[in-house]
């Protein structure tokens, strides 16, 4: 991808990084092996860093260890990246408080669920939000959603 993150919102953010997940999964099943996820790391970073620095990126996406990057990992992966790398934390709360209906300064399942349903995480949605309720409440804070 050429489009570097830093000048994106959250939204397109998803949208792009979504879309790339897809064109890089080339046998379709839904998890990315180190060289499709090398297809989504940015042009400017695969220029610039080694295979073993783009392999300890993998493995930091690989949570849980088994060679693949899943779709729930992968969106972790980008949230966090953005959030720390990027310096999109603001533009991260300010979507999460938008899909906070209650003003609660938490979101419910069917709020996340409708936050990122649209950009391809349906599917794993409710394991995502499972994942991230890390004091099992039933609803995420933003200090959860950046782990």
């Amino acid at each position: 991808m050429t489009t570097s993150y830093k000048a994106l919102n959250l939204t397109h953010l998803l949208r792009t990084t979504t879309e790339a997940f897809f064109a890089a999964d080339v046998n379709g099943d839904q998890v990315l092996s180190f060289e499709e996820f090398c297809e989504v790391v940015p042009d400017e970073m695969r220029e610039q860093e080694t295979e073993a620095t783009l392999l300890e990126l993998f493995d930091a996406a690989d949570t849980d260890g088994n060679g693949s990057i899943s779709k729930d990992e992968y969106l972790f992966w980008v949230l966090r990246w953005a959030a720390f790398d990027s310096g999109m934390s603001q533009n991260i709360k300010d979507t999460f408080q938008k899909f906070d209906s209650g003003g609660d300064g938490e979101v419910n399942m069917g709020e996340f669920i409708q936050a990122i349903a649209p950009y391809g995480f349906g599917d794993v949605a409710h394991q995502i939000f499972r994942e991230l309720d890390n004091d099992g409440s039933g609803t995420i804070k933003f200090e959860e959603l950046l782990g």
